[in-house]
């Protein structure tokens, strides 16, 4: 809603759109004009929306160049024997594999509108059958929801809307929510929380991984709640929404913001 608008702003500043309304013209609108609130508003609006959208244009091309660079990497590696078996096996899921050459643990799903599983041979070599259809199905998940996507549009609202303080906890509960919903998709369609258990249970003796927001890992976060959800299955797993302070911080704000547009109408 806010980033719609700062949209119409821009389009009623720059092509003289008419508005039925818009909250940005009405905090310059409601002070007094030719008054030090009213010019100060103006100049802080234009600011903000202009670092907003500058922001998120700038995670759009660095972005875009870092998925293509990091598809030509996993097609460079890729290990044709192994990603056409693995084609194979899953054809029913209609989903593309691309098996790369690498002893570290690579288990990931990349693409916006054509997502592919990219699995490492690490993986294929370092768990059993059964915990590699594990891995499979939770980012089967992903492939499936469009979760790349999703993520890479919450990294971009992140970036622009970053100076709002909810913002980052809501990020991170977001994607605490998507792992544990694609480890109950795995957990249901394998009827056992043994092989994912497994898994997890090596994964989170492995420390913390880099990962890019365009692209949603096996290991990214979560780990914690996701061990507890697989070892208490019918107990309900809490994750706090958002933190206090944030929460707290950004309602000040709000009531600051409205205490100078209705001071200035007085």
């Amino acid at each position: 809603m806010i980033l719609v608008q700062m949209g119409l702003y821009i389009a009623h500043q720059l092509w003289d759109v008419r508005l039925p309304w818009n909250f940005f013209q009405y905090c310059i609108s409601a002070l007094k004009e030719e008054t030090v609130a009213h010019n100060v508003i103006k100049f802080l609006i234009n600011v903000i929306i202009l670092y907003t959208f500058g922001k998120m244009i700038w995670r759009l091309y660095k972005q875009l160049r870092l998925t293509q660079k990091w598809l030509r990497v996993f097609h460079s590696k890729k290990h044709t024997k192994l990603t056409k078996q693995l084609n194979d096996k899953y054809k029913k899921w209609g989903t593309e594999f691309i098996v790369v050459n690498d002893e570290k643990f690579i288990a990931l799903t990349i693409g916006f509108f054509q997502p592919r599983i990219i699995v490492s041979t690490g993986v294929l070599s370092m768990f059993s059958n059964h915990e590699v259809e594990a891995i499979l199905l939770h980012e089967w998940y992903h492939c499936r929801n469009r979760d790349p996507l999703k993520m890479f549009l919450l990294a971009l609202i992140l970036d622009g809307l970053g100076y709002i303080p909810t913002m980052k906890a809501m990020v991170r509960d977001f994607k605490t929510w998507k792992e544990l919903l694609a480890d109950r998709f795995a957990i249901k369609q394998m009827g056992t929380e043994y092989y994912l258990g497994n898994v997890l249970l090596k994964l989170s003796k492995v420390g913390k991984m880099q990962h890019s927001t365009a692209v949603a890992y096996f290991a990214e976060n979560a780990i914690n709640y996701r061990i507890m959800q697989v070892l208490e299955p019918k107990q309900r797993i809490h994750v706090p929404m958002s933190d206090f302070k944030p929460l707290l911080l950004t309602l000040s704000l709000i009531f600051i913001m409205s205490s100078i547009i209705l001071g200035g109408c007085s």
